[in-house]
């Protein structure tokens, strides 16, 4: 499975400049892919409205994800020193 386009963001894969590239992908795979576009991209409903809304909202996006994901390792590594 292919990773989103979230998570390649996260990863630095991506950047969030490329969704359109991801989004031309959905579109040309669409007959093959029963997945909502949102899914495909790697956002909820909501990340997906606002991105809809104004685009630019997808730097926001991916930066929110990145902060929960670090979030996240840290709290695992505060966890291990345990």
């Amino acid at each position: 499975m292919k990773n989103s386009f979230i998570e390649d963001c996260v990863n630095g894969i991506s950047k969030p400049s490329d969704i359109h590239d991801y989004i031309d992908n959905w579109h040309s795979d669409v007959v093959d892919n029963n997945e909502t576009l949102w899914h495909f991209l790697g956002v909820n409903s909501e990340e997906y409205r606002r991105f809809i809304d104004n685009d630019s909202a997808i730097y926001d996006i991916v930066n929110e994800h990145i902060r929960v994901l670090r979030k996240e390792k840290l709290n695992q590594l505060k966890d291990e020193s345990r």
